[in-house]
């Protein structure tokens, strides 16, 4: 190895074995100047040569993970443009549908309603093959999503290849103001249980539930069952204004307590009806920040009973600041609380694993109390009234989950492969066939996945159930896989049991308070 020492402003360097121990003073008088000098020498003599602006955006991003601020983010124009659609929910110009991997290309996975995707007929299990006459076969979905994105009323042709049809389909698709439904669809369940799934905290959120609240209602539910599980969260003004819907004005949806700054507490400003039914909360490990202030909320008010696991707990407030140039920061700037006083920020380190989490184990936290005085724990994320963890894998399927796990995407590739062949020849209510399963196997296998037969045919159960949902949601949409996964579903059987007993808000807490009294669980 060759080393060369530069000598500037008669500072000595000491190099030994490749590393500088030494410089004559031991911090700089300057440090705005001494970091210019380090830019400076980088930029100059480093053996790869880069441009200064990458240079300062490689040192920003340093900054920041120096920071101890596990969010902190410098975000790109185009990565600023991606944050808003997936995160905030802001409305884009495109096409209106879902595209992912799979294999070595892109296919469609969904189809808005009333999208310029579904008037040109585009449909789930297509695959992307041509946009504006190159070739896409084998492009990603980043790639495949900047050409389909655009300014609205700006045409795209693309042509996409369909099974059972010979040749490819071409269309010329003109892109609209595209806006991601916050509620992709609503359940009438068994005993007029009205389900609610709220995927996302977008623009559109609140009154996406709203329009759901009213269909439910005329529907003539009886209860309503708010599903927030998975859900990271968004904006905090779509979940102030979704528990505007279920609370009443001027009641507290959250404070937020920031450095150097009076604490804040936000209010119901709107003036609605809420729905007069029992409600129940589904949370899990999964439902994170935005969620957590909506079911806090709703719980310390009694306004819903939460069913579930311990949400995740991210109770810290990210602000987005603008940079020149199109560029914005993101920091962690405050903490959430709920209305009683809980933290909503959750200290891992310390906290049991959501799947050893029992009702005993829930009592060991901190107590706070609810408008109506009812124990409502703390202790980071909410925990829930009534504890219900979620269906288990046997011995069997975890051993094949397990296994199956250095190859995952081979595996989802080989599942969404196998329901985009089969999307057409299945019926609603389709049973499932033994002939599917060896299929996926020997695609499993051909892919480089090793799991023997015995191992594969041990977790079968699994197996059969993602394939099964897979070809339901292409086939005939979201509410029909979610509808085959309800037998497997016990978090949401707990939670509609719960509403079935109750005929009003009074009788579903009692009904919580007996099963907490006499120490029931679900099992």
């Amino acid at each position: 190895m060759t080393l060369r020492t530069i000598i500037r402003q008669a500072v000595p360097v000491v190099v030994l074995g490749g590393a500088a121990v030494g410089f004559a003073s031991l911090a700089p008088d300057d440090p705005r100047r001494y970091f210019a000098q380090v830019l400076d020498r980088v930029q100059a003599y480093a053996v790869d040569d880069r441009a200064a602006d990458s240079l300062y955006v490689r040192a920003a991003r340093g900054l920041l993970k120096q920071i101890d601020d596990p969010y902190a983010s410098l975000f790109s124009p185009d990565e600023v443009s991606r944050f808003s659609r997936n995160t905030i929910g802001n409305a884009y110009g495109g096409l209106g549908m879902v595209v992912e991997g799979v294999g070595d290309g892109v296919i469609v996975s969904q189809v808005f309603p009333a999208t310029p995707a579904e008037s040109v007929g585009l449909a789930p299990g297509d695959r992307i093959e041509e946009i504006e006459g190159e070739r896409a076969a084998a492009w990603d979905v980043d790639a495949v999503t900047a050409r389909l994105t655009g300014r609205p009323g700006t045409t795209v042709n693309l042509a996409v290849s369909r099974p059972g049809v010979k040749g490819l389909i071409v269309a010329d698709a003109h892109r609209a103001t595209i806006r991601v439904p916050a509620v992709p669809f609503v359940l009438m369940l068994d005993g007029s249980i009205g389900y609610l799934p709220l995927r996302r905290f977008n623009d559109g959120a609140s009154r996406d539930v709203e329009v759901a609240l009213g269909v439910l209602e005329k529907r003539g539910a009886h209860g309503i069952v708010l599903d927030l599980r998975g859900n990271g969260g968004g904006g905090l003004e779509a979940a102030i204004r979704v528990s505007e819907l279920f609370l009443e004005r001027g009641q507290a949806v959250a404070t937020v307590r920031q450095r150097g700054e009076p604490r804040a507490t936000y209010l119901a400003r709107r003036e609605v009806r809420p729905p007069a039914v029992p409600l129940a909360v589904l949370v899990d490990g999964f439902s994170a920040s935005a969620s957590e202030i909506v079911a806090g909320a709703l719980q310390d008010h009694d306004r819903g009973v939460v069913v579930g696991t311990t949400s995740f707990g991210k109770g810290l407030v990210q602000t987005l600041f603008p940079v020149e140039g199109g560029w914005a920061l993101k920091l962690t700037t405050g903490r959430w609380y709920t209305p009683s006083g809980r933290s909503i920020q959750r200290d891992r380190k310390a906290d049991a694993a959501d799947s050893l989490e029992t009702e005993e184990v829930k009592r060991t936290r901190p107590a706070y109390a609810s408008d109506a005085g009812r124990a409502v724990y703390g202790g980071g994320g909410i925990t829930p009234d009534v504890v219900v963890t979620p269906d288990t894998l046997s011995t069997a399927e975890q051993l094949l989950a397990r296994t199956l796990a250095p190859r995952s995407r081979e595996f989802l590739n080989a599942v969404a492969a196998m329901a985009r062949d089969l999307r057409p020849s299945v019926r609603p209510g389709f049973e499932f066939r033994q002939e599917w399963s060896d299929t996926l196997y020997r695609r499993l296998r051909r892919s480089g996945v090793t799991a023997s037969r015995a191992v594969y045919d041990g977790g079968a159960r699994w197996v059969h159930a993602r394939l099964e949902q897979r070809i339901a949601a292409l086939a005939f949409g979201d509410s029909a896989a979610f509808r085959r996964t309800l037998p497997r579903d016990r978090q949401l059987t707990a939670a509609a049991e719960l509403l079935r007993a109750s005929s009003s808000r009074a009788e579903l807490f009692a009904n919580v308070a007996r099963r907490a009294n006499t120490g029931t669980e679900t099992p």
